[in-house]
């Protein structure tokens, strides 16, 4: 319900400021500026180490809190599960990718681009191998632990807080990232079906994925849902009624 009300908070509130800043820090690199180039470099790796280090912090203090967790999870449908795996795992590729291209193109502009070679083989077969690590942690995180974990802190609530707030702000970077798309889709689809389709893809690439370590343990409930659809309305009024 937290994660609801912030990401309600951060639409209505800081939905315009978040995202037209975020624009302008994308419009601003993509003008070889370097400053500009490093902060959206961060802002995309953050996207992708944020959740596997709270599903670390989290696995094990999670069942401790709710001992009924591991339980929970054979409620969810399977295919609800396969399609938060695709999900998951085409977001952390396409998060990989932007950030190590744009880290090349940032090493070529400050060192030249005879120095730094362009490093296709490493990026086509590192990027999917990170992608797939970092989904292997994701599963991980949703396998019943069979031995205490290696260090007691794991296990503890302080190890769930700081896993929570690495979920809170990869939510909110995410977020930022998705009102930045919602603007310009306003602008490059005229057709409300075009634009909710759209609206639909970008949910399961980039809505669901942060959504999902707290969605595993109440999906059978329907308020989760509503909250869920009421979090998310301020973009999907612009969507229908924005000209």
């Amino acid at each position: 319900m937290l994660l609801d009300v912030a990401g309600f908070l951060v639409q209505v509130v800081l939905f315009f400021f978040l995202s037209r800043q975020f624009a302008q820090l994308a419009h601003t690199s993509m003008s070889n500026n370097a400053i500009a180039k490093s902060g959206v470099i961060l802002f995309c790796f953050a996207l992708v180490l944020l959740s596997p280090i709270a599903a670390i912090l989290k696995r094990h203090s999670t069942r401790r809190r709710n001992p009924e967790f591991d339980t929970q999870l054979l409620e969810v449908p399977s295919e609800l599960k396969r399609f938060a795996l695709a999900g998951y795992l085409i977001s952390q590729f396409l998060f990989w990718l932007a950030g190590f291209n744009l880290l090349i193109e940032w090493a070529q502009q400050r060192f030249g681009e005879d120095r730094v070679p362009s490093f296709f083989m490493p990026l086509f077969f590192g990027v999917p191998l990170l992608a797939l690590l970092n989904t292997a942690i994701f599963l991980f995180y949703f396998r019943t632990p069979k031995r205490p974990p290696l260090l007691n802190f794991l296990a503890s609530p302080l190890a769930e807080s700081l896993g929570d707030l690495c979920l809170f702000l990869n939510m909110v970077l995410f977020q930022m990232f998705w009102g930045y798309l919602m603007i310009d889709l306003t602008h490059d689809f005229s057709n409300i079906f075009t634009r909710i389709f759209m609206f639909a893809f970008t949910a399961f690439v980039i809505y669901f994925p942060p959504r999902l370590f707290y969605l595993a343990e109440h999906v059978s409930q329907g308020r989760v849902w509503l909250l869920m659809l009421l979090a998310n309305s301020p973009i999907l009024l612009r969507i229908v009624f924005a000209r």
